[in-house]
């Protein structure tokens, strides 16, 4: 009887509890001066609203976005809220992104510093930044069995030759 009870107590309050985090995020630490990063914060199972880091340093292209899921399956209840800025420093040098904080049923969550190493850009070289999280491991492309894709090209036409104008 004892483990019965063991048992129905873990199912019930298991199906409440669910692990909270706060994370944060760069496409890169380093970048080329004139090209931009992504900064994302990403809230799991907190619903208490973060204070918005300040950015100075950075000219903001986009942002802050912000997207949010929740999913309720069998009774459990979970959910994540994600911030997404698109930033582009402001000149060469060293920063430092401050650490987030929330409070959250009592507990304190906070984000590591973060660093971003500017370099600079005399080819004038752009990169587009990617976001790479565990989120986009399903994400994959299946192989093609069939080999790559290539666009048909169209037939050629034989062209006519030019005509040369005659003065007269």
């Amino acid at each position: 009887m004892r483990t019965l009870s063991i048992i129905f107590t873990v199912l019930f309050f298991g199906n409440h509890l669910s692990a909270q985090s706060l994370s944060s995020q760069v496409s890169s630490d380093s970048i080329l001066f004139g090209n931009y990063f992504i900064y994302e914060i990403k809230l799991e199972n907190i619903k208490e609203n973060i204070d918005i880091p300040e950015l100075d340093e950075f000219n903001i292209v986009s942002g802050p976005n912000q997207s949010s899921s929740i999913s309720i399956i069998n009774g459990k209840e979970s959910g994540y809220k994600t911030f997404t800025w698109y930033l582009e420093p402001k000149d060469l040098g060293q920063y430092f992104i401050e650490p987030v904080a929330v409070k959250a049923d009592g507990e304190i969550y906070e984000t590591e510093p973060l660093e971003i190493n500017v370099f600079p850009n005399p080819d004038g070289i752009i990169i587009k930044p990617e976001l790479r999280s565990m989120d986009s491991f399903f994400d994959f492309q299946s192989p093609n069995i069939f080999g790559p894709r290539t666009k048909p090209t169209p037939p050629k036409t034989p062209s006519k030759p030019k005509r040369k104008l005659k003065k007269g």
